[in-house]
């Protein structure tokens, strides 16, 4: 698949309001206009992460409304997502979705792998360390 076909796949920006990190409206006029009346009885959807980590999240319909529910806050930490990002989520089909999170500066952002650090405690003696995930902020080059 080609960046043109991607580009021509139906997304939605969502700025995370304190209330989406519990769980997260899809746009009714989205859903109404791109998910198939098929899928709108489905439990979960299939959400990629920014990294390409796969995470089924539970899905909640009330009457019109359909809402990432369930490990949502959990997929949201797990990526360094806060309510300060906004996402923009592309439907891909079949209840599957990918995200990408832009900071508050509008620049896309991509979270660092958890690295592994080597220090020396004592001479001639190293100990593995962890270090936190870091998020890099993508634009022209630009980090902070």
């Amino acid at each position: 698949m080609n960046s043109k076909d991607e580009s021509r796949r139906p997304q939605f920006i969502s700025v995370l309001p304190p209330c989406s990190m519990e769980k997260m409206l899809i746009p009714t006029m989205f859903v109404q206009h791109y998910i198939p009346k098929g899928h709108l009885g489905n439990r979960t959807a299939i959400v990629i992460g920014p990294l390409g980590k796969v995470c089924p999240i539970e899905l909640e319909m009330n009457r019109l409304d359909l809402f990432f529910t369930g490990v949502w806050s959990q997929f949201l930490a797990s990526h360094d997502i806060t309510e300060a990002d906004a996402l923009l989520i592309r439907y891909e089909g079949n209840m599957v979705f990918t995200v990408k999170v832009f900071g508050p500066n509008g620049c896309k952002r991509e979270s660092k792998h958890e690295e592994i650090k080597f220090r020396r405690t004592l001479p001639g003696i190293e100990k593995q360390h962890k270090t936190s995930s870091a998020s890099v902020w993508k634009c022209d080059g630009a980090r902070s």
